[in-house]
């Protein structure tokens, strides 16, 4: 064997060694997670899922709750609609050419108005989607009547 043939067999040795003595130093931890690392990991993951199980529990029941509210005030209003309009018909009935007859007698809007109130003034406290309370919700979508204006013929 020549000179430089030994040269190059003993540097392809040496590194062939030094790389031998890395991966024995701090190669059998590499890529290895302990298993108290593990274990924390697993147990805030846990937690985290019984935390977000209740919140949508939570979020379900209110939904629940939220829509047999709507269903109510549909029907309060549907029925107030109705009410309306059978008063209507007897007041025009009543006056056939009158045109200064009112709408509806004060006392029914009055009746109504309170019912609505009433309706959600029951959980006044509870969590609605934009903040507010449920008889503001209510106020949003349900205004009073106002029986002080002339019933109007085209």
């Amino acid at each position: 064997m020549s000179r430089n043939q030994l040269r190059y067999m003993f540097g392809a040795l040496t590194i062939t060694a030094m790389a031998l003595l890395l991966v024995l130093a701090f190669g059998h931890n590499a890529g290895r997670v302990t298993e108290s690392a593990v274990s924390a990991d697993v147990a805030a993951l846990q937690t985290e899922n019984v935390q977000l199980n209740q919140t949508l529990q939570v979020m379900q029941q209110r939904e629940v709750q939220y829509q047999a509210q709507i269903q109510q005030a549909n029907d309060t209003i549907e029925q107030l609609v109705n009410d309306l309009d059978a008063a209507e018909t007897r007041q025009a009935d009543n006056s056939f050419f009158s045109d200064n007859a009112p709408l509806a007698p004060s006392s029914f809007l009055d009746n109504a108005q309170s019912a609505l109130q009433n309706l959600f003034d029951d959980d006044s406290d509870d969590f609605t989607p934009n903040g507010s309370s449920e008889s503001d919700a209510a106020d949003q979508f349900v205004r009073p009547f106002d029986h002080t204006h002339e019933r109007r013929h085209p």
